[in-house]
């Protein structure tokens, strides 16, 4: 509060010491600035020289209160968390002048990590190419202090500065262009993040520097004397292919190796051929060899990319059924189910035959996925009937089919709900028999109609009214659905025989900030018997012998006035115009919060973020716009008919993701109040919402087959917030290994499962480790590779080979099939499989003797007894704003890691809940929501869904199990939506009261012109006295007064017909 003093005592009064002329002010700060790690303490003295009647410290933390008797002070804080704080140090002087001093405070954290990786690229670089480096900075504060330097060994390569102003922790990401020279092979690049916060800073400047990033670059070599033709082929899934390898040379022999279609080594041929009928492996990695007379073995391999189109292409709404409503932001979803290789994948959004965006692919997955893609729209009422549509394309390049397969969703019917819309507010008219007030307006759903005017007395809810039928004069209509209303203003004139209110304005309108200055001329060309300016500030006497009168008010304060000006006509008749004015406040603050929530996001819930604008007036004019960095994201208006300063609340529903890691949402405020009003609209923004999003790792594939090599690594690294731990696991490791990368030349053939793991969950990713031509891989090829069965179901899995052999079988529990020699396809089969955990093998016994074996992964599943839900220790009505906690039981189901609780509220997704637990049998699981409900909530309905997603192998849709729906009942005080509201005293006028509570509230009237005890919610207007009203509605939770301030008409009849009558009894006396 005191803080708020100060600031209003320099805007004000002449006793602050300023600089200049005056003396400084005779504060002594030791030290006069410091640098704080967050969360550490800090003190700083403040000493004086003179006599003074009281000093202090003023600060968010640590604040001093004015001491009178000590000349030295000390600011104290033991635990600094404030990131933006500004203490300073006052003194009030004897000779009755106050004046104070700053510190700078500089408050700090050091990086929670520092790490360097290549952007689109793994493996060996090629000399001469460029590549781009990354380095990850990650929360670290203030960024203005930062230097992230580029090290190659002891070599400083470059830096980067940043000019943010933030002083909230934020992430930085930085790149690196390079060209590798063969010098570079075995180079060591690094980066480092240096905070230099100066000689008050900690000393040496903090510095972290990420790990090595190792280089191998490949030179270029002399060519293999092979041709391909063709060099690069294009197959579709199951189809065929051929390709053939030629030399000139003279050789001891070549030959093709490949899993599938291998040509053993051939002497006397100079051209051999590979050959496939059905192609069924996805990652294929065929070779050419030779062995010339001269020189070593060399090899040519041939790129192979297998494909397969879509199964379905299909589009929706993401959380939303029904109308779309106009501004307003909404999520398509478009589904594209198992494709290959997504790498070439287009997938291209369209609103009717516009192309409207279109998305591509990194991911190096060779065997199909399910791709989801999703696009925000922000329909208006031009979209509404619109039909949007997304299309998905495999460009295969020249090799493959011409031209590109395309498959299309069914088109997405949109239908937009919008607020009536005047091309025009006002429109005048001359009063004729064929003309008509038309007042007619699209709007979606369809409007209902109101007029208004001194000159009726029915009540008109037609668009269109002959104007024939009504005298001259202003006649509003309006139209209203459900989004909102527009008025528009007829001017009905009459014709030359009855002539209109001789009387002109300038300007017509005025838009006049609060406590400024504004005038307006009312001029006539007729003769008259006097004219004036009947208003509450301002008002101008009748005056006779003038043809031009000014309104004029140096200061205006009031929110709500009718100034009007009056002219009495030769004939006796009078008339009047009325002058629209506009009295605007603009916001003494816009902020921006979270609701509810502290600390970072999780991916894929559902927060809320708050907009408070404080003190604006009028709020009809304002809107409030969401940007996320420097995307407007959605905008609100408002229908409010408050002319006095109000505060406003708006929300946003966001669902970040971790592209949203480190970013900045921000609200701003405008008010546009037309032409008349200043230009541009005065805009006001809160400060940026730095966002930080924790999000689980997520490999862009789950498989990689990777050829044994010295040079080549098992790459497991994966991005994820907080950042993951790695663990390995496969038959062939016996050492625990907690790094993300292994070396392939250490290890044997095989598979390598490497798990990324941290606190919202994991990933795994499985390396698949062939042996080179020398070595053979498992020749068993399992059909399907993977099968999940429901518990007691049955399976069948075929195993074959295409080599000769001694005896192949199955090993398992259940279903085993005993060795066979003269076969070469035999069948695992279990017809009722009651397992859970069950791990069958095929094996084969090869001619030369040794056996090998490949494992078939099984998932026995079991769909949940019953999902309920349910509240925790309460079963009465709950109370806005306390928090309760609501409780699903999801019984007996199995594997529970494949298990999601999902919450929702109605049709809208809140929060969902995945289980890392290994349990193969079945178990029970709870899992609880915190809920804090608020007036909206009432007669809400949750509930929570247990669904199985078991893999593109498991049932399709997964089996989803939702509990009964829970109504929750919210009790909630009265809240008006203005605390006060003018209303002109009317025959048709009410104050209305009326609030929604729950329970209902009873209503109390309270004025100075009362007394009676109303206890109704609605009292006429016509029946009351000019003043001030004030309702209370009650309820057992609490109470909300309004003030209705209730006047009469700008001109009053009755002062006229006073007027009147004593002009004619002064002329009666005369005469007697």
């Amino acid at each position: 509060m005191f803080q708020h003093f100060i600031v209003y005592l320099f805007a004000v009064s002449p006793l602050v010491s300023l600089t200049g002329a005056e003396a400084e002010c005779p504060l002594q700060l030791n030290p006069q600035r410091v640098v704080v790690r967050y969360g550490g303490s800090v003190e700083v003295n403040c000493n004086t020289s003179v006599l003074h009647k009281g000093m202090g410290w003023e600060a968010n933390e640590g604040i001093v209160p004015k001491i009178i008797n000590q000349n030295l002070i000390t600011w104290r804080v033991s635990e600094l968390i404030d990131w933006d704080i500004k203490p300073f140090c006052y003194i009030n002087t004897n000779d009755s002048k106050q004046c104070l001093i700053e510190l700078p405070v500089t408050v700090y954290k050091t990086p929670d990590s520092v790490s360097i990786s290549t952007v689109n690229h793994r493996g060996p670089m090629k000399e001469g190419q460029q590549y781009e480096l990354q380095c990850d900075v990650h929360d670290v504060a203030p960024v203005q202090y930062l230097t992230v330097k580029w090290y190659k060994g002891q070599t400083l390569l470059h830096q980067t500065t940043f000019s943010d102003t933030d002083k909230t922790p934020v992430n930085k990401t930085v790149t690196l262009l390079i060209r590798p020279d063969r010098a570079d092979d075995g180079a060591q690049y690094r980066c480092e993040a240096e905070l230099d916060l100066g000689a008050e800073g900690p000393q040496p400047s903090p510095k972290y520097s990420s790990e090595p990033l190792n280089v191998e670059v490949y030179c270029a070599e002399a060519e293999c004397p092979l041709q391909l033709n063709p060099q690069r082929v294009v197959v579709r899934y199951g189809g065929s292919v051929e390709v053939n390898c030629k030399t000139s040379v003279l050789h001891k022999g070549m030959g093709w190796e490949a899993s599938e279609g291998a040509v053993p080594k051939i002497i006397n041929q100079n051209l051999i051929t590979w050959r496939v009928s059905e192609l069924t492996e996805w990652d294929m990695f065929p070779f050419c060899y030779i062995n010339p007379n001269e020189g070593a073995q060399c090899e040519v391999k041939l790129p192979v990319t297998i494909y397969k189109t879509p199964d379905s292409v299909s589009i929706s709404t993401v959380n939303h059924r029904g109308p779309m409503i106009e501004g307003q932001q909404y999520e398509l979803q478009c589904d594209v189910h198992d494709v290959a290789p997504v790498q070439y994948l287009t997938v291209k959004w369209y609103k009717g035959q516009t192309l409207l965006h279109q998305t591509t692919f990194s991911d190096t997955d060779k065997t199909p996925v399910n791709k989801t893609v999703t696009l925000l729209i922000r329909p208006d009422r031009a979209d509404d009937g619109a039909q949007y549509w997304c299309e998905a394309e495999l460009d295969l390049g020249a090799e493959g089919p011409q031209p590109s397969p395309k498959y299309s969703s069914e088109p997405l019917n949109v239908e937009v709900y919008y607020k009536p819309q005047h091309s025009s507010s006002t429109e005048t008219i001359i009063k004729d028999d064929k003309v008509m007030l038309d007042c007619s307006v699209k709007a979606n759903p369809a409007p209902d109609y109101t007029w208004s005017s001194d000159h009726l007395n029915l009540n008109i809810s037609s668009s269109v009214i002959e104007s024939s039928a009504l005298s001259p004069g202003k006649y509003t209509c309006t139209a209203t659905n459900s989004l909102g209303r527009d008025s528009k203003v007829f001017i009905l004139k009459s014709t030359g025989a009855e002539a209109e209110c001789p009387l002109q304005l300038n300007p017509q309108r005025v838009v006049v900030r609060y406590g400024g200055s504004v005038e307006v001329n009312c001029k006539t060309s007729v003769l008259h018997r006097g004219m004036g300016w009947e208003a509450s500030e301002g008002a101008v006497p009748m005056t006779k012998n003038q043809n031009l009168i000014t309104w004029r008010v140096i200061n205006l304060t009031e929110w709500d006035i009718f100034p009007i000006c009056y002219i009495n006509l030769n004939k006796g008749a009078q008339c009047k115009v009325e002058l629209p004015v506009t009295v605007y406040k603009t916001p003494d603050s816009v902020s921006i919060s979270t609701v509810n929530h502290r600390g970072p996001m999780i991916e894929g819930q559902q927060y809320e973020l708050q907009c408070d604008v404080h003190d604006v007036a009028p709020v009809q004019y304002l809107t409030v716009k969401w940007y996320k960095g420097q995307t407007l994201l959605n905008q609100t208006t408002f229908s409010d008919t408050d002319k006095t300063p109000v505060n406003k609340t708006v929300t946003l529903l966001i669902r970040p993701d971790r592209d949203d890691d480190g970013a900045q949402y921000r609200c701003e405020a405008e008010l546009d109040l037309g032409a008349e009003g200043p230009q541009p609209s005065p805009k006001y923004s809160s400060e940026p919402l730095n966002v930080e999003v924790y999000y689980k790792p997520q490999h862009s594939s789950s498989t990689e087959t990777i050829i044994k090599d010295d040079k080549v690594m098992l790459d497991c690294s994966v991005k994820a917030n907080p950042a993951p731990d790695y663990t390995w696991s496969s038959d062939h490791l016996n050492l625990n290994i907690s790094s993300s990368v292994i070396e392939s030349s250490a290890l044997s053939p095989g598979k390598y499962t490497c798990t990324a793991t941290n606190s919202l969950g994991r990933d795994s990713k499985v390396f698949i480790l062939k042996s080179t031509g020398a070595e053979a891989e498992c020749p068993l090829q399992l059909n399907p590779q993977r099968v999940v069965v429901r518990y007691g179901g049955s399976v069948e899995v075929n195993c074959k080979t295409s080599v000769l052999h001694k005896g192949m079988g199955w090993e398992a529990s259940e279903g085993a099939v005993p060795k066979i020699i003269n076969q070469n396809l035999i069948t695992w089969r279990v017809s009722e499989l009651t397992e859970w955990d069950i791990f069958p093998f095929c094996y084969i016994n090869l001619n030369k003797g040794a056996q090998c074996e490949v494992k078939l992964p099984v998932t026995v599943y079991k769909t949940p007894d019953s999902v309920s839900i349910s509240t925790v220790n309460h079963t009465k009505p709950m109370i806005e704003g306390q928090q309760y906690e609501l409780q699903c039981d999801v019984h007996d189901v199995a594997p529970v890691e494949y298990l999601t609780v999902k919450w929702y509220k109605n049709q809208t997704l809140i929060n969902e809940t995945t289980f890392s637990d290994t349990d193969k049998t079945p178990v029970n699981k709870t899992v609880t929501l915190l809920i804090r409900p608020n007036g909206n909530d009432n007669r809400a309905q949750y509930r929570c869904e247990a669904e199985l997603d078991l893999g593109a192998e498991g049932p399709q849709p997964s089996p989803k199990y939702s509990s009964k729906s829970l109504n929750v009942e919210v009790y909630y005080k009265p809240r008006h939506s203005s605390s006060t509201e003018t209303i002109i005293k009317d025959v048709k006028g009410v104050l209305n009261c009326t609030v929604k509570a729950n329970p209902a509230p009873d209503y109390t009237w309270s004025s100075d012109h009362l007394n009676l005890n109303i206890s109704s919610s609605v009292i006429k207007s016509s029946a009351l006295s000019p003043g001030k009203y004030t309702c209370t509605a009650s309820n057992i939770l609490g109470r909300d007064s309004k003030v209705f301030i209730l006047k009469s008409t700008g001109i009053r009849p009755t002062f006229w017909t006073v007027l009147t009558v004593f002009q004619l009894s002064v002329a009666l006396i005369s005469v007697i």
